[in-house]
């Protein structure tokens, strides 16, 4: 809206300049009257107003409709990045409930950047929930390097305490529980990409 208000305002100065020099040179050298007639002035100066008008919004629009198309891309790699953390939780689970307590990775380098690309345009409620969810997946990395760290490797495994097991079960369940529910409101955002509340972020 206020690049649309300074490029209304701009024209209007542009329309306004070429009036004042056209009266200017008709009240101070007749003879420039012959060069041509008032009209064909301001048929002139008409469409190169109506030109400038129509330029500046077709390029807003053009400009509006690359922002569009990037944010639903980057609203697509978000999703794609929460679903992968969520399989990747589940694979750690899988192992952990078999009794294998090994490094396992989590994605939350991919997941952050992907937030940071739509830090101005997500909910604020959104944005701070991902990011709560990006720290819990940093935390289970750390939690399950100090576990491999604290407990010696034997040829049957790691021995860890049960509450230790049961704690980490727990945190894994419920970051994975959290990111589907983040999944779920971010492709929701997707698709409702273009209504206008989405328009209403964009502007």
């Amino acid at each position: 809206m206020f690049i649309r208000l300074v490029a209304g305002v701009k024209i209007l100065l542009g329309f306004g300049s070429l009036i004042a020099v056209y009266l200017y040179a008709v009240l101070n050298f007749p003879e420039w009257k012959e060069l041509g007639s008032v009209r064909d002035y301001w048929y002139a100066t008409v469409s190169a107003f109506m030109g400038a008008v129509i330029g500046i919004f077709w390029a807003e629009y053009k400009f509006y409709m690359r922002l569009r198309k990037r944010v639903k891309k980057n609203l697509e790699l978000l999703e794609e990045s929460i679903n992968f953390n969520i399989y990747l939780l589940g694979v750690g689970f899988t192992q952990i409930k078999s009794g294998k307590i090994q490094n396992f990775p989590l994605d939350s380098i991919t997941l952050n950047e992907r937030i940071g690309r739509l830090v101005d345009l997500l909910p604020v409620g959104i944005r701070e929930r991902l990011n709560w969810e990006r720290f819990q997946l940093e935390h289970l990395i750390k939690k399950v390097d100090y576990i491999n760290l604290r407990h010696p490797t034997t040829d049957k495994g790691i021995k860890v305490e049960l509450s230790e097991v049961n704690d980490l079960l727990s945190h894994l369940n419920k970051t994975q529980n959290s990111l589907r529910k983040l999944g779920k409101e971010v492709s929701e955002l997707r698709d409702t990409y273009q209504s206008s509340e989405m328009d209403g972020l964009l502007r």
